[in-house]
C-alpha cells in the first residue's frame, strides 16, 4: 500500500512558515495560485523560498499573512513596470542584463544602483537616460508624461550633405529654464534686422520702449508731420524753410541765445505777446547783420535803459557841436579843446592843476601858471616871442643872483634878495 508523505502546507495567500515553524532544511509549501512558493530554513536559521517567481504588480508578501519580509535572491516579475527583479534583502531591485549582442562596449543598465564596466554609452535608471554620441533618424518627442505636451525634434526631410544645427550653450553659472511661446514661427538670430519680424506699428513699438516721450506714430526725415511738438535745447540746429505760426494766446515764443537766421527770409511775428510791451504789437525780426536803423527810433533815455555802465543823464551826444552841462573829465594823458571860442574851464579845488603842451611842460595850478619844473622850461623863445609882458613886480632868480624889480611911484627899483640892499634906477627923460 501506498504511503503519502505531506510537508507543512497552506493555501492562505502570501503566508509563509516562520523560522521557528521549521527545522534546518525542512521544506514548508504554499499552494495558492497565486502566491505559490517552497521555502526552507537554511543553516543561519533564514527562511528561504525556493520558487516559483512571483508575477504580479504588487511585490512578494507585501501584506503579510504568515511570516513578514521576503527571502533573499527571491524573484518578482513586476507587471506594472514589465520588469524582473530580484530582492537584496533590503528592496527588490530591477534585474541588470549584460551580453555581448551589441560588442564589448555596449551595455544596458536597468537597475537604479550598480555601475557597468567599460565604455557607458547609454544607461537608464529608471529616471534619467544618459548617452554619448546619440544620433537619431527619424523624430524623437520629449515630454513628462505621456499625456502631457512635450517638444518634438524632427529632423528636416531634404538635403545631401547630412548637415545638422547644433544648440551649444554659453558658459552657464546657473540652471537656466528656456520657454517657447504658445505660436508657430521661426527663430530669429541677433544679426538679423529688424525687417525679419513681423511688421510692427508705431504703438506696438511705443509700447516696448520705457523711455519713449510723446505718443503717435514714428516720425522719419522726409516730410513728418508733428503736432504740438515741444523742441527742447540744441546746438548746431537748423530750420529751413520753415512757417512759424502765431503762438496761442499768452503763449511765448522763444528765439533762443545765440543762434543765425541765415539767407534772406523774413520771420514775422504776427500775434501779441502780452508779457511784453515793447514786443507786443508784432513785427519783423532783425538779422546780427542789420545796422541799428532796422529798429525803430529810440530816445536817448531808452538807450540808456538797456545800458548797465553809462555815466551821466541827458542826451546822447554826439561830436559836431555838442553842448555839455555840469560835465566831468576824468584823469588822461590827452585832452584837446580844438577850435575852442571864448571857452571857460573852472577847476574844482585850489590843487586841481591843467598840464599844458605835449611834454607837460605848463601847469595851471590853484590860478597860478607855472612851469612844472624849477629853472627847466622858457617863457617864449627867439622864434616865438611875447608881444606884451603885464605884470608887478618882476622876481628874477638863478643859480647866482636873486633880485625882484619893484614899481614905485616914481622910480623902479632893484632890490637885492640875498643882501636886502635897494638900489634905485637912474632914469633920464629922453628930449624928442
Amino acid at each position: 500500500m501506498a504511503i503519502n508523505f505531506l510537508l507543512k502546507r497552506s493555501s492562505t495567500a502570501s503566508k509563509r512558515p516562520t523560522a521557528a515553524q521549521l527545522d534546518l532544511g525542512e521544506l514548508s509549501l504554499n499552494y495558492d495560485a497565486n502566491t505559490a512558493g517552497v521555502f526552507f530554513e537554511d543553516s543561519a536559521g533564514n527562511v528561504r523560498k525556493v520558487g516559483p517567481t512571483e508575477v504580479s504588480a504588487t511585490a512578494p508578501n507585501a501584506s503579510p499573512a504568515g511570516s513578514s519580509g521576503n527571502s533573499l535572491g527571491e524573484l518578482w516579475y513586476d507587471t506594472g513596470a514589465s520588469s524582473l527583479k530580484i530582492w537584496t534583502g533590503s528592496s527588490f531591485v530591477a534585474a541588470t542584463a549584460t551580453g555581448a549582442a551589441g560588442g564589448s562596449d555596449t551595455q544596458v543598465q536597468f537597475n537604479s544602483t550598480g555601475t557597468l564596466a567599460g565604455s557607458s554609452n547609454f544607461t537608464f535608471n529608471g529616471t534619467t537616460v544618459s548617452m554619448a554620441g546619440l544620433a537619431v533618424t527619424g523624430s524623437s518627442i520629449f515630454r513628462a508624461a505621456a499625456t502631457q505636451d512635450g517638444i518634438a525634434i524632427v529632423g528636416r526631410a531634404g538635403g545631401t550633405s547630412s548637415y545638422e544645427v547644433t544648440f551649444t550653450p554659453t558658459t552657464l553659472t546657473a540652471d537656466r529654464i528656456q520657454t517657447l511661446q504658445d505660436a508657430a514661427g521661426t527663430v530669429a538670430l541677433s544679426a538679423n534686422n529688424l525687417s525679419f519680424f513681423a511688421a510692427t506699428t508705431s504703438a506696438e513699438l511705443a509700447g516696448v520702449i520705457s523711455d519713449e516721450t510723446g505718443s503717435g506714430v514714428l516720425v522719419f526725415a522726409t516730410s513728418p508731420t508733428l503736432v504740438t511738438p515741444v523742441l527742447g535745447v540744441a546746438s548746431a540746429t537748423s530750420i529751413n524753410k520753415v512757417a512759424i505760426t502765431a503762438p496761442a494766446t499768452s503763449a511765448t515764443l522763444t528765439i533762443a541765445n545765440s543762434k543765425t537766421l541765415t539767407v534772406s527770409n523774413t520771420l514775422t511775428f504776427t500775434g501779441t505777446d502780452a508779457s511784453s510791451a515793447a514786443f507786443g504789437a508784432g513785427g519783423t525780426v532783425a538779422y546780427t547783420a542789420n545796422k541799428l536803423s532796422a529798429f525803430a527810433a529810440t530816445t536817448s533815455a531808452e538807450l540808456a535803459g538797456v545800458i548797465s555802465d553809462e555815466t551821466g543823464s541827458g542826451s546822447l551826444v554826439f561830436g559836431t557841436s555838442p553842448s555839455f552841462t555840469t560835465s566831468i573829465t576824468t584823469a588822461s594823458t590827452t585832452f584837446a579843446l580844438v577850435n575852442a571860442t571864448a571857452t571857460t574851464v573852472n577847476f574844482a579845488g585850489a590843487a586841481t592843476a591843467l598840464n599844458v603842451g605835449a611834454a607837460g611842460c605848463l601847469t595851471i595850478f590853484g590860478g597860478e601858471v607855472r612851469p612844472v619844473a624849477d629853472n627847466t622850461y622858457d617863457l617864449g623863445d627867439p622864434s616865438f616871442r611875447w608881444a606884451n609882458i603885464y605884470t608887478g613886480d618882476l622876481h628874477l632868480k638863478n643859480d647866482r643872483g636873486d633880485y625882484t624889480i619893484v614899481e614905485e611911484e616914481d622910480a623902479l627899483t632893484l632890490r637885492n634878495n640875498k643882501t636886502g640892499k635897494v638900489y634905485n634906477f637912474v632914469l633920464e627923460e629922453r628930449k624928442a
